[in-house]
């Protein structure tokens, strides 16, 4: 029997572009077929797809009509708050309050979020705005991922500073230490590591793009939905900002999506400087969201999926000292093994 559960917290479906107003679209996440749909007047509702009264998929079956979601099997309609409001028939049903489970949604910049809790408990904070809002120098650039992990144990990976020198190809890491406030969770690691964009030495006038570079990657959890992560190669004055979105295909498989984009190091340039910037950071670019792509898959499925979380695990200090406090602030997202879902 898996006792894994989903952690609580709010977790990236899909984005806004994909449905349109008056259009539906279907996930499964969380466990259960999920069924997204906007009203004509632009909100967006997140529904569970099954339809309350003989068992229809309203992802495949739901019609946008106005402001509500019809069945076409039985013509029965749902507002957003998942009140029966209509059937093709003259009365009403038995029940018509809340009869179709709906999940709390928070919308902005483009990312559609859903508030999961096994209890079906109200959220109690939010990613911020600001957050997901900000802009940068590039469009964000999207990868796509499927990982047979836990949330926990994918997000560990954070927190632990060992792999890094297998699984990343670094050298003399620095980490700093561990800041903990509410939902959220920090951490930084520099270290030296082979070129960003050849690990092969180059002949000149190109060496200077397979040269040591030094680097350092921070991150910030909001929950286990989303990692606000910044990459600073220092050498090109290079800042990526990776945002890392996971969420629970299941219990123990991860959609990973990442959205990463090239912004401001706030660091003065010269005129010169510039120059070289405006010619080096396209190629850069590219290459760093190819190398990530790679660096994610390959971790992904010979890291993550080959992992099994040792609930005491045998620690140096100073990996508990990183690990610890990570663990601890996991324990504010667990409900009840009761409430959660199994994993599939």
């Amino acid at each position: 029997m898996n006792t894994e559960t989903i952690p609580s917290g709010w977790y990236f479906c899909i984005e806004s572009a994909e449905v349109a107003r008056g259009q539906v679209a279907e996930k499964l996440l969380f466990g259960k077929k999920l069924v997204f749909w906007r009203t004509e007047s632009g909100v967006l509702n997140i529904s569970e797809a099954t339809c309350p009264h003989l068992g229809s998929n309203l992802a495949k079956l739901g019609r946008v009509q106005g402001e509500n979601l019809q069945c076409f099997s039985h013509k029965y309609a749902y507002n957003g708050e998942g009140d029966c409001v209509a059937t093709g028939f003259k009365s009403l049903p038995c029940r018509t309050k809340q009869v179709l489970k709906k999940m709390p949604v928070h919308e902005a910049g483009g990312f559609v979020l859903a508030w999961y809790n096994a209890e079906n408990r109200e959220p109690t904070w939010r990613i911020p705005d600001e957050v997901l809002t900000a802009k940068g120098l590039t469009p964000l650039v999207r990868s796509d991922f499927a990982f047979d992990v836990s949330l926990e144990t994918l997000n560990e990976d954070n927190f632990d500073v060992g792999h890094l020198y297998s699984w990343h190809d670094v050298k003399n890491v620095k980490t700093t230490p561990v800041e903990r406030k509410g939902p959220t969770i920090s951490i930084a690691h520099a270290f030296n590591r082979h070129s960003i964009v050849f690990k092969k030495p180059l002949k000149p006038p190109f060496d200077i793009l397979s040269r040591e570079v030094n680097s350092r990657y921070s991150s910030t959890l909001y929950g286990h939905g989303l990692t606000d992560s910044f990459i600073d190669i220092f050498n090109f004055n290079i800042r990526l900002q990776d945002l890392i979105w996971c969420t629970p295909i299941s219990a123990t498989r991860t959609m990973y999506t990442t959205f990463v984009r090239l912004v401001e190091t706030g660091k003065y340039r010269t005129a010169v400087e510039r120059v070289i910037d405006a010619a080096l950071r396209p190629l850069i670019f590219r290459a760093s969201v190819r190398r990530l792509r790679q660096e994610h898959r390959v971790e992904g499925h010979g890291f993550w999926e080959q992992q099994s979380k040792v609930v005491a695990p045998i620690l140096t200090a100073s990996e508990e000292a990183l690990i610890g406090p990570y663990r601890e602030w996991c324990r504010q997202f667990v409900t009840p093994a009761s409430g959660a879902l199994a994993a599939r």
